[in-house]
């Protein structure tokens, strides 16, 4: 389908050309519209590139297809993110060309090559999707069992990918878009009459690029390199936690009498001794021997924590002596990675729980 499309397009292409010269404003205007047409068409059919293929069977079914999941990630990943990344680079090239400074591109060659790469980019596209709906199936976690022997076709591993696909997908839409709305609205000199914008498709352009090159990275790991990038994130979140902990600890707001009386009543002490003067109410006040004892362990449980998954990834970059085996199913392989990102999760709540501020309060008074 996306062959016969590619020569209907070509076709019109040539029957433009019998409309006149290459200025001709007729023939440019109706290029124009229709490239913006194909960038629309071309937005709206991959948008939701994680619907999948049309009617597909049952996901389980192709899940344990092994050999043909195979064949489909050697291709995305040896020619379709190339081709695509090329198309990418080379649909901003042809749109961002200036005819008076190249001879040889005439306004109405420069829409030609653009809906000629628009034509290539969408046949990409429709390859990518496929692959990537064969990769990894509509499954959910308790559905997989037993898939050691499946290598990098792992749920763990093709779900991951499937994100960073999706990724590309959102970069590359949002690019249409852009380019769509451009050409409606200034013609193909939007470059022209609008220099900042061409900052800015520039900038979405490596974006998208750079979202590409992850994905080509991302298929080059191991899934011990998998779990060694969980294990980075959860280190820089204890990270996060703990600045934010000793943020708020050395912070204490300021109270009321009232606050004052209710907070000595709590620990059992007279409300009427040390009343507090006009003068401290504004000054952090002393923390009670208790919580003291309480924030110095949750900053030492936090600590503990980052320093037992630091070592445990220095541990696995010690090649010659560390191995990991190579059939983990993908459950097992969740637990590994759940095993320290729940320890994260965990200080995190506990950290937020002692804090005692709403979270909109406490943001406001961090910023300040």
């Amino acid at each position: 389908m996306a062959n016969s499309r590619e020569h209907a397009i070509s076709s019109l292409i040539g029957s433009f050309s019998s409309l006149g010269a290459d200025d001709c404003p007729q023939q440019i205007r109706h290029l124009e519209v229709l490239v913006a047409e194909e960038l629309g068409r071309v937005y709206d059919r991959y948008l939701a590139l994680w619907h999948g293929i049309v009617s597909p069977a049952d996901p389980l079914v192709i899940f344990k297809q092994v050999d043909i999941r195979k064949q489909l990630l050697d291709q995305l990943h040896s020619k379709r993110l190339s081709s695509l990344r090329r198309q990418v680079d080379s649909l901003t090239k042809a749109l961002l060309a200036r005819s008076a400074l190249r001879k040889k591109i005439t306004p109405v060659s420069k829409l030609k090559l653009v809906l000629k790469i628009l034509a290539k980019l969408e046949l990409t596209m429709g390859k990518i999707k496929f692959a990537i709906a064969c990769i990894n199936p509509d499954l959910k976690p308790a559905e997989v069992r037993d898939d050691q022997d499946f290598e990098n076709l792992k749920w763990f591993i093709s779900r991951r990918l499937a994100i960073r696909i999706y990724v590309v997908n959102r970069h590359l839409c949002t690019l249409l878009a852009t380019y769509r709305r451009l050409m409606e609205q200034f013609g193909h000199l939007f470059a022209h009459h609008e220099p900042q914008k061409t900052i800015d498709v520039i900038t979405l352009t490596e974006t998208c690029l750079d979202s590409i090159d992850e994905a080509l990275a991302f298929m080059n790991k191991s899934e011990l390199n998998l779990l060694q990038d969980e294990w980075r994130l959860t280190i820089d979140s204890l990270s996060e936690t703990l600045a934010s902990f000793v943020k708020f600890d050395n912070w204490t707001p300021p109270r009321s009498p009232d606050q004052a009386d209710t907070a000595r009543r709590s620990m059992g002490e007279d409300p009427r001794e040390d009343e507090p003067t006009p003068e401290s109410l504004g000054q952090p006040h002393l923390l009670h021997p208790a919580m003291s004892h309480c924030r110095i362990s949750v900053i030492a449980a936090v600590k503990l924590s980052r320093l037992f998954v630091a070592q445990l990834l220095k541990i696995s970059q010690d090649t010659e002596n560390f191995q990991m085996v190579p059939d983990l199913s993908t459950r097992e392989l969740e637990k590994f990675r759940t095993m320290t990102s729940t320890i994260a999760t965990s200080m995190k709540n506990v950290v937020s729980n002692l804090s005692e501020e709403p979270d909109e309060a406490r943001d406001g008074i961090w910023k300040q």
